[in-house]
């Protein structure tokens, strides 16, 4: 038997939540059906392979394993070779280790063999948890040379605001706040970033040598991959991207940054080198230093809350990058939300054509399309897949050489929601203080709720992103300040995470009094899918779990009831 609820009780909901939910929920149905015929062919590296080894495994094992007649025989059966044709005794070699943390290598295959049949059939094997091409990604800039002198991009998104509570830097705790930036290059010596560019105190610069023990020689200011230094080429793209972030505020030249301070530490990879294995080992970099600094208590490594790569892989799904989506979760893990771009134009669905990262299923990824001042969309869109808007058409930031200039694109709109997780993250608050200490990965999740939370419901969004809305850092960093000091006397929904979900849900919530209350859980057709009490022992903010892994993927209706209140949320499963 089913039970119904009345859709009046969501009426509190926002227009961006509560629109249209069945015609969502068949419209994302309607995607994955199409998905195996409409995706573009990619290029990617021949004769490579990108592997993520089961835990313990050694490249000794796997060389083992792969060197074995058995898989040889596999191999000659799958690829159609003759038996005649033998497989060269070494068919592959491990050519990188691209992440030791993560457990990650490049390998290169004989010139004969087909790499996609070779990466379905090492996936089989018990000693590889991932296999993947190595494909190749583009970034995603539209530069537009007319300037003008005002940021109209800081003032749509209320910045003034956000900058009422914090201008970055730090952290409660003292943590010097660092922002990763994935791009072609950057000016290092720009008059107004490169006081906000990082450095490496563990490094001593130029004496050839690694210091810290990081696999890195003498990288001082992040990294080059091309060059194997830190001497950065002056990209306009990078240079842009990373003054949206932090260009330094308050020194009477210039522009401002989303952050007037913060640290940005670029990783630069070359337009014509953007492969999955040099991105992976970009942010491997990334995760090295956040582990080293957790591990050290702050004394080594990197404070690093966001990665920015506002670059992609059109035409892909997450079944193609199985190891490249699943780096997201690691970087999360260790409290890094990573933000990235859609492509630009505004017609391409990522559901239908593909698109990664946007497709990847990480709850530690945020994905942005751009809009203009008028706050048009002007980039690709996806309801499941695209997360929210922000500014990306002619913004005024800063351009190599001390120079200034306009910059667009989903490349422009990425960095304002990775400089708005910066900037939330130097909120002075003792509770939040502590949870950053303690659950680092449950803070990147509620950084993630509040910067979709407080976006500006937009009609040109609804059908476009998630969230249905475009960045308003100003009404973010109000909502977490609220989160842990906004008590009054009432019961309400403090904040649900993260959102969409896949496997545990974290429910906050207020309570004035005493007493039960129900949560039930609807689907979108309004059946009752799960119903329980809760008994509140004293009043304040409480907060309780719910394991949601067993559930279809589609959109739902969680509400807490007692005698005198409903609360409704909408939350998706995937």
């Amino acid at each position: 038997m089913a039970f119904w609820f009345d859709y009046s009780i969501i009426r509190n909901e926002t227009m961006k939540q509560s629109k249209n939910i069945i015609m969502k929920y068949i419209l994302l149905i309607i995607t994955f059906f199409f998905v195996s015929i409409t995706s573009q062919a990619q290029s990617y590296v021949e004769q490579e392979l990108i592997l993520m080894l089961s835990q313990g495994i050694s490249l000794e094992s796997l060389e083992n394993q792969l060197n074995g007649l058995d898989f040889k025989k596999k191999i000659l059966e799958e690829n159609k070779l003759s038996k005649s044709k033998l497989i060269p005794k070494n068919w592959f070699k491990i050519s990188k280790v691209l992440s030791k943390t993560m457990n990650i290598v490049l390998i290169k295959i004989d010139e004969n063999l087909d790499e996609l049949i070779i990466a379905q059939s090492l996936q089989q094997l018990s000693e590889i948890q991932l296999a993947q091409l190595n494909y190749i990604g583009e970034y995603r800039d539209i530069p537009n040379d007319a300037l003008y002198d005002k940021q109209w991009d800081m003032d749509i998104i209320s910045a003034s605001d956000a900058w009422d509570f914090s201008t970055g830097g730090l952290s409660a705790n003292g943590d010097t706040i660092v922002v990763f930036v994935i791009d072609a290059g950057i000016d290092l010596n720009h008059e107004d970033l490169s006081n906000n560019i990082w450095i490496n105190r563990a490094e001593i610069p130029n004496n050839g040598l690694d210091d810290d023990n990081n696999n890195y020689i003498d990288d001082y200011y992040g990294w080059y991959l091309d060059d194997n230094s830190d001497n950065h080429v002056p990209s306009l793209h990078g240079t842009a991207v990373s003054g949206i972030i932090g260009a330094e505020g308050n020194n009477d030249i210039g522009v401002t940054g989303i952050n007037w301070a913060v640290k940005v530490l670029p990783f630069s990879i070359a337009v014509q080198n953007l492969s999955v294995s040099n991105v992976i080992t970009a942010y491997d970099y990334a995760l090295e230093m956040r582990q080293r600094y957790n591990d050290s208590g702050g004394s080594d490594g990197a404070y690093i809350v966001a990665t920015n790569f506002s670059a992609g892989f059109l035409g892909g799904f997450p079944q193609s990058y199985a190891v490249f989506c699943e780096v997201y979760n690691l970087l999360g893990e260790k409290g890094i939300l990573s933000v990235s771009a859609v492509p630009n134009n505004p017609d391409i669905n990522v559901h239908l054509e593909g698109d990664i990262p946007t497709l990847c299923p990480s709850p530690y990824l945020i994905t942005v399309t751009n809009t203009d001042s008028t706050d048009t969309r002007k980039g690709g869109y996806g309801i499941y897949a695209v997360d929210l808007a922000a500014p990306g058409s002619n913004c005024y930031t800063i351009r190599p050489i001390d120079n200034y200039g306009t910059f667009g694109g989903t490349s422009c709109a990425t960095p304002h929601v990775t400089g708005s997780i910066a900037l939330l993250h130097s909120l002075d608050n003792e509770l939040f203080k502590q949870e950053m200490i303690n659950e680092p990965n449950k803070t990147a999740l509620l950084i993630k709720s509040m910067i979709l939370e407080g976006t500006d419901a937009l009609d040109s969004l609804t059908f476009a992103t998630l969230s249905g809305g475009r960045l308003n850092l100003g009404s973010s960093m109000s909502l977490l300040a609220n989160y842990y000091e906004g008590w009054n006397e009432a019961f309400r929904l403090v904040n649900i995470y993260p959102n969409p979900v896949d496997d545990k849900l974290y429910v906050t919530y207020q309570t004035p009094a005493i007493g039960k209350f129900n949560i039930l859980l609807y689907n979108s057709i309004g059946q009752l899918i799960s119903t329980s009490e809760k008994e509140v022992s004293e009043i304040g903010f409480k907060s309780f779990q719910m394991d949601l892994s067993n559930m279809e993927a589609g959109v739902y209706f969680l509400l807490l009831k007692n005698n005198q209140d409903t609360l409704a949320k909408k939350i998706i499963v995937y």
